[in-house]
């Protein structure tokens, strides 16, 4: 574990060096370890980039969007993670319950966001120090909802988040109607 990070309440899956492909040939060499963390609720994966014999300029929390996994943030030929890690930052690519590989050690899918918040209420200590966040789709509305209930995050970038824009449309109403 690099000396920055105190990971504790985390049992390490898996723990190896990599080359990271950034974007257009660019690699980052990089330490990657899985992640599961089990004092939750339910179970919890993520995957923790480190900078190769480098002290992280700072921590990264990714939260993916409804119906995705970590692959949101990493795909073949381009990962916004390994970008990061490129930049000097320490990332967190976390899988909501119920989906990838925390769907794979045993958890099963929220009843609503509160339950997810509170998956992030066991996470975030595990982590320690500052913990910038960013989130796409239902995950940007998770790290919001998260923040209005007082847990704090040294900075939060929402991406195409959740809002009230299903009032006026039939079908986003019925689609949320289902799926809640």
């Amino acid at each position: 574990m690099s000396a920055s990070t105190s990971l504790s309440g985390l049992r390490c899956l898996d723990d190896r060096e990599v080359r990271e492909h950034v974007h257009g040939g660019r690699h980052v060499r990089a330490r990657r370890r899985k992640l599961a963390l089990e004092s939750a609720a339910e179970p919890l994966a993520l995957r923790q980039l480190t900078p190769w014999k480098q002290a992280p300029l700072g921590r990264v929390l990714l939260v993916h969007g409804l119906a995705q996994n970590r692959r949101t943030w990493r795909q073949r030929q381009r990962s916004f993670e390994a970008g990061l890690v490129e930049r000097g930052y320490e990332v967190f690519n976390l899988e909501l319950r119920g989906h990838g590989n925390s769907r794979r050690l045993g958890s099963r899918p929220a009843d609503g966001v509160d339950a997810y918040v509170a998956d992030l209420r066991a996470l975030l200590p595990q982590l320690g120090g500052e913990v910038y966040a960013m989130g796409h789709s239902l995950g940007a509305g998770v790290l919001v909802r998260a923040a209005l209930d007082g847990l704090r995050f040294a900075g939060l970038v929402h991406y195409a988040g959740v809002f009230t824009f299903a009032e006026s449309n039939w079908l986003l109403q019925g689609v949320a109607t289902a799926t809640h």
